[in-house]
C-alpha cells in the first residue's frame, strides 16, 4: 500500500458526526468515463432493491440518480432499514424462504459467512474478472482498492468475493489536549508531552511511567490546574479491546480452518488470561476502564456537562463517533487523536471496521449483473469520493486521498476547538500511521456471536474489584468457550 495516498485517512470517517444528510459542496458523484453496459437494454429492463441501515438518504439518492442515467435499464429502489445491523441480517435471512429480501444490501462479513450457508450470495469475483465486456475490474481497479478492505470480502471458507468495501472506518485514541506542552519528571525523557510521544506509547509505558506520574501531578495542583479525569483511559469498546489485545500479542482468538470451512476457538489459553489479569491491575489502580463496565453506550474524553473538565484523559474509540469526544462549546478544551497503544513486545494492529456491499442471488442472471454494476459504481473513484464528503466514511481507493475535495475537509485552518471538524482536521496524520496497522477478524458461522461473548469475558474480569483468581478466570473463560460453540 502507497501510504503517502493514506496521508489522512482518519479524518474521513470522523466527519461522518459531522457531516449529517448534506454538509455543503462536495464533488458530484457522476462518473467520468463509464458507459453503459451493452447487455441491460430496454429488452431486458431490471428493477434491484438496496437496502441499508445507514441514514444519509440524500447522498444514497444522488448516487442511485447518477447511476441511473448511466444505467437508464437498470432501476434501483432505496429501502431504508430501520433497525441495526444484526438485525437487518435476522430480516434478511428471514426473508430468504419465502424469496422477499433485496438484491443488494450492506452487511458486515459475519453476516455474509451466514448467507453463504444459504448458498444466496452473488459471488461478486465471476464479474469483476470479466475481460469480455465492459464491466470487469481492470488491474489498475484492484491496485486501487484499499488492499485491507478487498481482503476482507474475501475471507470465506467460500472462495470468491463477496463483499465489497463500503463504510469504512477505525479506532483512534482521543486525549484532552490541555496535557500537551506538560512535563513529568521521568516521563518522555523530561521533555514536554508532545503528539510523537503520545503515538509512540506502549501500554507499559501508558500505565507503568506516564499514569502514575499524571496522577502525581494531578494531586498536587490547585483546582484550576487540574485536568479532572476520572480514569486515565476508557475503551469503548470491550470486543474490539479485547480482540486488538489479542492481535497486537498474537495470542489468538478465532480462526477460520479452509480445509473445512469452519471456525476454530483459539482464545482460551494462559497468554489471554494474562492480558485481562493486566488490564484488570489498571482498572483496579484506577487507570483503565470500558464501557462494558460502567455500563454506558459510550466513554468520551469531554464531560457532557462541565465542558472545560474531561470524563477521561484519553478514550479509545470508533474514528465515526467523534461527535461523542466534543462539546461544540468554546470554552472546551480541545480533543486531540493519535493511534492506539500497542504492547512492546507485541506489534501494532488497528481494528478496520464498517459494512460493505454484498449482492444477494434471486436466480436471475440480469439482476445479479445489474446488482454488482450498482455495487462496482458504488466503489468507484468518483462515487466514494463524493460519499466520503456526504457522510465522512473512508473512501476505499487510495487515489481519493490525494484529491483536493478530500484534503480540503481534512484542514484545521480557521476551525474551533471543542468543534467536531477541529478535531477531525487534528486527527487527520494518524491515517498515515495506521495504513499498515489495520486487522480483520476471520469469518464463519457463528463469529459475530463470539465476538459479542468475547466482548462480555472482558467485561466481567477487568472489571472485577476483589482479587482476580486463577478459578475465577477458568470459569469465565469456559463460559465463554461452551457458548460460542453452541452458536457455530
Amino acid at each position: 500500500m502507497n501510504t503517502k495516498l493514506f496521508l489522512i485517512p482518519i479524518a474521513a470517517a470522523l466527519l461522518a458526526s459531522s457531516c449529517g444528510e448534506n454538509p455543503g459542496p462536495g464533488p458530484s458523484p457522476s462518473p467520468t468515463d463509464r458507459t453503459a453496459h451493452p447487455y441491460i437494454t430496454e429488452d431486458h429492463k431490471v428493477e434491484i432493491t438496496f437496502k441499508t441501515t445507514l441514514s444519509y438518504d440524500t447522498a444514497i439518492g444522488n448516487l442511485i440518480s447518477e447511476f441511473n442515467k448511466l444505467e437508464p435499464n437498470i432501476t434501483v429502489t432505496y429501502d431504508k432499514y430501520s433497525g441495526n445491523y444484526s438485525q437487518l441480517e435476522e430480516n434478511i435471512i428471514e426473508g430468504f424462504a419465502a424469496n422477499n429480501y433485496p438484491d443488494v444490501a450492506t452487511a458486515y462479513p459475519d453476516h455474509i459467512a451466514n448467507f453463504l450457508d444459504y448458498d444466496k450470495v452473488v459471488n461478486l469475483q465471476t464479474y469483476m474478472d470479466d475481460t469480455t465486456h465492459n464491466y470487469g475490474f481492470t488491474q489498475a481497479d484492484y491496485d486501487d482498492i484499499i488492499p485491507a478492505y478487498l481482503e476482507e470480502g474475501r475471507s470465506f471458507a467460500t472462495k470468491g468475493t463477496y463483499l465489497m468495501p463500503f463504510a469504512k472506518s477505525s479506532e483512534v485514541l482521543f486525549f484532552n489536549e490541555n496535557i500537551l506542552g506538560k512535563s513529568f519528571e521521568g516521563v518522555n525523557g523530561g521533555k514536554a508531552i508532545d503528539k510523537d510521544y503520545l503515538n509512540s506509547l506502549t501500554w507499559e509505558e501508558l500505565f507503568g511511567t506516564f499514569a502514575p506520574a499524571v496522577e502525581k501531578w494531578n494531586n498536587e495542583q490547585s483546582e484550576d490546574g487540574k485536568l479532572y479525569h476520572e480514569r486515565i483511559m476508557a475503551y469503548s469498546g470491550d470486543d474490539n479491546a479485547f480482540i486488538t489485545f489479542t492481535e497486537q500479542m498474537s495470542s489468538g482468538y478465532t480462526a477460520l480452518n479452509k480445509n473445512t470451512g469452519k471456525g476454530e476457538l483459539l482464545f482460551n489459553n494462559d497468554k489471554n488470561k494474562e492480558i485481562v489479569k493486566y488490564f484488570n491491575e489498571q482498572y483496579k489502580k484506577g487507570y483503565f476502564t470500558t464501557a462494558g463496565i460502567e455500563g454506558a453506550a459510550n466513554l468520551n474524553v469531554r464531560n457532557a456537562n462541565t465542558y472545560t473538565q474531561c470524563d477521561y484523559l484519553f478514550a479509545t474509540g470508533s474514528t465515526g463517533g467523534v461527535k461523542y469526544q466534543v462539546s461544540g462549546s468554546e470554552e472546551s478544551f480541545g480533543t486531540g487523536a493519535v493511534r492506539i497503544p500497542y504492547f512492546k513486545n507485541g506489534k501494532r494492529a488497528c481494528i478496520s471496521q464498517g459494512p460493505g456491499l454484498c449482492a444477494l442471488d434471486h436466480g436471475d442472471e440480469y439482476k445479479n449483473l445489474a446488482s454488482y454494476l450498482f455495487i462496482k459504481f458504488l466503489t468507484e473513484k468518483d462515487s466514494t469520493l463524493y460519499w466520503f464528503t456526504q457522510t465522512g466514511y473512508y473512501p476505499v481507493r487510495e487515489s481519493c486521498y490525494n484529491t483536493d475535495a478530500f484534503l480540503d475537509a481534512c484542514s484545521k485552518e480557521g476551525k474551533q476547538k471543542g468543534n467536531i471538524d477541529y478535531t477531525t482536521a487534528d486527527v487527520a496524520t494518524v491515517g498515515g500511521l495506521i495504513a499498515s496497522d489495520y486487522y480483520t477478524s476471520e469469518v464463519f458461522k457463528g463469529s459475530s456471536n463470539c465476538r459479542g461473548y468475547f466482548g462480555s469475558l472482558f467485561t466481567a474480569t477487568v472489571g472485577v474489584t476483589d482479587t482476580l483468581t486463577d478459578e475465577f478466570l477458568k470459569q469465565k473463560f469456559d463460559e465463554a468457550e461452551q457458548s460460542c460453540l453452541a452458536k457455530m
